[in-house]
């Protein structure tokens, strides 16, 4: 007999590529009759991205059809993953947890979460939950590898880790792009889709583009200068302009100088870095680090941007430091055309630690083994190797990951790390795959892949050229016996405190409203938790996060105070 032919229901939807920071907009079109992704595409419309996409994008449609994808629940017995329910994986992981921490103190218990939680909106905001029931310090992440000098730098500054100047990439004549190779990685810590095309229009309306690196890069290439510089000398490079622009009476700071403080202090410390001292350091030439401060300064609207090679390098929070003083020294600072503050449709709630009596949020205590300090909370991605391996009161005998695989992202991942994951008493990981991690999890807690749940802005708000949100609902249904992010955190924090999973949801929401009053929300601190949930209602979880997010903030009705 042949087989009933299934009517096609084919639809397009706009949805954002969850794959990096540029939060590309794009049209994913399937058929919802037999739930298969058809194409995957950017969205001409988007007034961000205006279409632009890179070959990442194709990993949707991959995912969603990847067979690898863990769709429950798996427990590990004797070597090998078994699927189970969610009520035998929670209790289980619940328990060991308990287990461990009564055993050996709280901070035995580790949690390494990665760059997952800027993308998937659901581990956003649910994961501080999880952390204030845990209670440990022992909490380390992958920005620790690549981003706390940018955060570092932006809090001993401004006051804030989210407080971060970001390009007006668009609107500068003389850009300067320091260990940044956007035309590879589409630009990090700089929400700007299709940076060819903005790097582009620079050129093309007489301005000039100019990357310091070590090596020619593929932005390097397209650059009207390539100043190639020797590893690490950045610092150097970076306190002789300074010098020069003092030296040649080249400062001008402009709108902020009433803010400014300490300058004569910059010019104290600069003053030994002359450009013929450290131009053997730096491999330039002294004329070029003085022609490079002049072009800086000249230029109508100049900006100083870097990333991965400024950040991890052994100078990389002086350098970044330095690059935002430069700025500043030069007018660009805070101005049209150089680094600018967005301001966002809600304040960061992801490494929104601010400085608070004059007590920054860093070197609060110090680690257990080589006494480094914690920063917003986490300590160097680095120390947890020896965190494991050292005996003694504190030592991690347990690990839990979240979207991670420090097996391949950390240093000495795949040998002392690997060994060392596999020697502990317990490792619970939540992930969608069984990879170079998360094969030595006891047990491995997945939520459906990108396509089966809502899709929502929620890190990038304060690093983006715009101002700037998009929402999608989930394109797909759940299947059968899968649980969304909130669900599955919801769970966990019930059994470990003795609530029901509806107040541990409650207790989360209210967790996020006390800290956006922390953080000083106007329009919070002129309602109570009560009345919120007034006008917001008690269901939709991740849902109703995001509408508390948008309604009080910057571009929201204040739950009905600016009608439309």
């Amino acid at each position: 007999m042949e087989a009933l032919a299934v009517a096609s229901d084919i639809r397009t939807h706009h949805r954002i590529c969850p794959f990096c920071e540029q939060n590309c907009a794009t049209e994913v079109t399937v058929d919802h009759a037999t739930r298969r992704v058809i194409d995957v595409r950017g969205d001409k419309a988007d007034p961000l991205s205006k279409g632009f996409v890179c070959p990442k994008v194709t990993a949707v449609k991959d995912m969603h059809l990847d067979p690898d994808v863990l769709k429950t629940p798996v427990i590990k017995r004797n070597g090998v993953f078994e699927p189970v329910g969610w009520d035998e994986a929670l209790d289980f992981a619940a328990d060991r947890i308990r287990q461990i921490q009564g055993e050996h103190g709280r901070d035995a218990l580790a949690f390494f979460f990665g760059t997952t939680i800027a993308h998937v909106p659901g581990l956003a905001l649910y994961t501080g939950s999880l952390l204030a029931t845990l209670q440990t310090r022992s909490i380390f992440s992958t920005s620790s590898i690549d981003c706390h000098p940018h955060f570092l730098a932006a809090l001993t500054m401004f006051g804030g880790f989210s407080s971060l100047p970001v390009p007006d990439i668009d609107n500068c004549d003389y850009f300067v792009l320091i260990g940044a190779n956007p035309l590879q990685s589409n630009g990090s810590f700089m929400t700007a889709p299709g940076v060819p095309r903005r790097l582009r229009a620079i050129q093309e309306r007489g301005g000039k583009v100019v990357v310091i690196d070590p090596r020619r890069t593929e932005t390097a290439n397209v650059a009207d200068w390539h100043v190639s510089i020797e590893p690490g000398g950045d610092a150097a490079l970076l306190f002789a302009i300074v010098r020069t622009l003092f030296e040649e009476g080249l400062v001008t700071l402009g709108a902020i100088e009433r803010y400014a403080s300490n300058v004569e202090e910059l010019r104290r410390l600069a003053e030994p870095f002359t450009p013929e001292r450290v131009s053997p350091a730096t491999g330039i030439a002294a004329g070029d680090i003085v022609r490079l401060a002049r072009e800086i300064a000249a230029a109508p609207r100049a900006c100083l941007y870097g990333r991965i090679g400024s950040a991890m390098q052994r100078f990389g929070s002086i350098t970044n430091w330095l690059i935002t003083a430069i700025n500043a020294l030069t007018g660009n600072l805070d101005q049209p055309g150089g680094a600018m503050f967005p301001g966002g449709t809600f304040e960061s709630v992801i490494m929104s630690d601010r400085c608070r009596d004059g007590v920054l949020p860093y070197g609060r205590y110090t680690s257990r083994v080589s006494g480094f300090p914690e920063m917003g909370g986490q300590f160097p991605a680095a120390l947890m190797i020896e965190e494991m391996e050292t005996p003694g009161d504190g030592q991690i005998k347990a690990l839990i990951t979240m979207g991670a695989n420090p097996a391949l992202s950390n240093a000495n991942g795949g040998r002392r790390l690997t060994n060392a994951m596999a020697k502990l008493d317990f490792m619970m990981s939540f992930d969608i795959y069984i990879n170079e991690t998360t094969r030595h999890a006891d047990v491995i807690l997945p939520s459906p892949p990108h396509l089966s749940h809502s899709d929502f802005m929620i890190f990038f708000t304060f690093l983006t050229v715009r101002d700037y949100i998009k929402y999608a609902p989930a394109i797909f249904e759940k299947a059968e016996g899968e649980r969304h992010d909130s669900e599955i955190f919801n769970g966990l924090v019930a059994r470990l405190t003795g609530v029901s999973t509806a107040q541990a949801e409650e207790n989360a929401f209210r967790m996020l409203y006390d800290q956006l009053r922390d953080q000083g929300n106007a329009v919070l601190a002129e309602l109570s938790f009560e009345q919120v949930v007034q006008h917001l209602g008690q269901d939709g979880a991740e849902e109703r996060m995001f509408d508390l997010l948008l309604r009080s903030g910057r571009y929201g009705d204040h739950f009905g105070k600016r009608p439309g």
